[in-house]
């Protein structure tokens, strides 16, 4: 069986590095840079990714100011758990720094802390993605 990727980043840098680290590891992965493209991309392919991969912060455009503890990543965790049934534990999220805020959101929203990869190191954010994505 194919095992699928979906990506939210917005920094193409990022982006290139996860591209590397899942194909390397037998994966493919379809890479949107916002809340729209993604949800495109789950709707065109009837949501048959195998796993899930949003960054914390991305920036839903006319939403944040609203509201501000609900991140790109969570809101699509939450369009996928409801929308899809799709299990939390295939949804994976990724952030530069965890503040207390996002850690509040997080726990507020059931959100598993052991699913959320840190950006900082390039060697330990490839690790943990490979430790993650090795389970599925």
């Amino acid at each position: 069986m194919e095992k699928t990727c979906l990506v939210l980043e917005d920094d193409g840098s990022v982006q290139s590095l996860i591209r590397l680290i899942l194909r390397s590891n037998g994966w493919n992965a379809t890479i949107v840079s916002d809340v729209r493209e993604a949800v495109d991309a789950i709707l065109a392919r009837k949501n048959d990714f195998s796993r899930y991969l949003f960054d914390l912060k991305t920036p839903i455009f006319g939403f944040d100011k609203e509201h501000p503890s609900f991140t790109a990543g969570l809101l699509l965790r939450e369009y996928l758990m409801e929308e899809w049934r799709t299990p939390g534990k295939d949804i994976v999220l990724m952030t530069g720094g965890l503040s207390r805020t996002d850690e509040a959101a997080c726990e507020l929203y059931g959100f598993d802390k052991n699913l959320i990869i840190e950006k900082g190191l390039a060697m330990e954010f490839r690790k943990q993605i490979m430790e993650l994505f090795a389970q599925k």
